[in-house]
């Protein structure tokens, strides 16, 4: 009877130890593996150190977690590659500020090994386009940000259709964009912010409207931002007439305001959703 008592204990001790050894607590990953790095490694992009301090967020177990690249001299399109030797815990990749007049896009295929990446922002630059297929493959991501890039012409978001966890995208203040195709949001399911600001201001005379047709599966937007776009010739707001999730909507400083029917819209809109907050330029108190 000691025997099947102490037989039992022992089972029960080793069941104990294996689910704590197994949880999050300590920093082991979703596929049991446990992630420790040595927080002396220095990281190393393109052959080329990267310091520490504000640029380098690591983990308490010291493994990179963030980059934050902003306002560095770069020249090289592939200055992020062997960022797929942190793919595993890299969570965040920030580029910021990046005016080299003879850089003109960035080389992302090696985020296609970050598959922990749930944060990409690209800010600032002279940048006049970006593939970002490499996003399909890392699956992760959550946050994508693509503003601020004047000579920018084109975007394609065709890659997203494969990102159903993406909850923010800001596509903004790129002035130079001649079209913006949204079709592949129909699959972001869990969208829940898209900034679409300054996007319809110059240079293509042919740019003057955008088919939000898409969202109309993007069930759990909150926010639709798409303010100074100066000239759209004209709105269809019915692809969010049934998302009851948007709170807000901003349409203000756009160029259809002159445009009878799609004023009609909005007016209406806002009279059977009277829990979002719609700021706009058209006349509803005189219609």
């Amino acid at each position: 009877m000691r025997r099947i008592f102490f037989v039992f204990f022992v089972i029960i001790a080793l069941g104990i130890i294996m689910f704590f050894g197994c949880s999050d607590d300590n920093g082991t990953s979703d596929d049991g593996f446990e992630y420790e790095c040595d927080p002396n490694q220095p990281v190393v992009l393109n052959g080329d150190t990267i310091p520490e301090g504000e640029i380098i967020t690591r983990s308490p177990t010291g493994c990179v977690v963030g980059i934050h690249i902003r306002g560095i001299p770069i020249y090289d399109t592939d200055f992020i590659v062997g960022i797929d030797a942190y793919g595993a815990t890299l969570e965040e990749l920030i580029i910021d500020e990046i005016f080299e007049d003879a850089l003109l896009t960035v080389n992302l295929t090696p985020l296609s090994d970050c598959t922990n990446l749930n944060r990409l922002q690209i800010n600032n630059s002279n940048f006049t386009s970006l593939d970002i297929s490499s996003l399909s493959s890392s699956g992760s991501i959550e946050w994508l940000c693509i503003s601020r890039h004047a000579s920018l012409t084109n975007i394609d978001l065709s890659p997203l259709s494969s990102c159903s966890g993406l909850k923010k995208l800001h596509v903004n203040n790129n002035g130079g964009l001649t079209s913006l195709d949204l079709s592949p949001l129909s699959s972001c399911i869990n969208l829940e912010e898209l900034n679409l600001s300054s996007i319809i201001i110059f240079p293509d005379p042919a740019f003057t409207a955008i088919d939000l047709s898409s969202l109309s599966s993007c069930t759990k937007l909150k926010v639709l931002d798409m303010y100074y776009n100066i000239r759209l010739a004209s709105i269809d707001l019915s692809p969010l007439w049934d998302l009851d999730s948007l709170e807000f909507l901003d349409l203000s400083y756009c160029g259809f305001d002159g445009d009878s029917a799609s004023c009609a819209q909005v007016c209406q809109f806002i009279d059977e959703h009277p829990d979002c907050e719609v700021y706009h330029d058209c006349d509803c108190e005189g219609k």
